[in-house]
């Protein structure tokens, strides 16, 4: 029950996270002349906005507010901390849960799981795919 609520708390917060940012975008960016090379848009917006985002959509859901939910939370390591983009779990110990999130590439998608697997032996491990261009039939991959 806690992790179908998790779930559905994350998979109903991305799409107005995902409008906000873009909003933003188009009142910071509208009626501005800027570059000929660089217009910023939804598809160009760095991935720690939309995480950013989500993290502040995912503090206001009362139906995680018994959890504690950080942004980038460090996890220690040999040369450096480790970190997690979003990280949910209850305040007494219990399961985590992380959440990676960047543009849908191979690479970065196994690394990431790599990563999560790593520092969350026991717990859930989320990754967010970001696509940034429209999908192409001839090139499912």
């Amino acid at each position: 029950m806690k992790h179908a609520l998790i779930s559905r708390t994350i998979c109903g917060v991305i799409e107005p996270a995902v409008r906000t940012v873009a909003d933003r975008i188009f009142v910071l960016t509208g009626g501005r002349q800027g570059s000929r090379k660089f217009k910023p848009t939804i598809a160009s917006f760095y991935e720690t906005g939309l995480v950013v985002a989500i993290y502040e959509f995912l503090l206001m859901s009362p139906a995680l507010a018994h959890l504690e939910i950080r942004h980038e939370m460090p996890y220690t390591a040999t040369t450096r901390p480790a970190q997690v983009d979003l990280w949910i779990r209850p305040p007494s110990g219990g399961y985590t849960h992380l959440i990676e999130a960047g543009d849908f590439a191979p690479a970065k998608v196994k690394k990431d799981a790599a990563k999560m697997r790593r520092l969350n032996r026991r717990g859930y491990n989320w990754f967010l795919a970001f696509f940034r261009n429209a999908p192409d039939s001839r090139d499912p991959w």
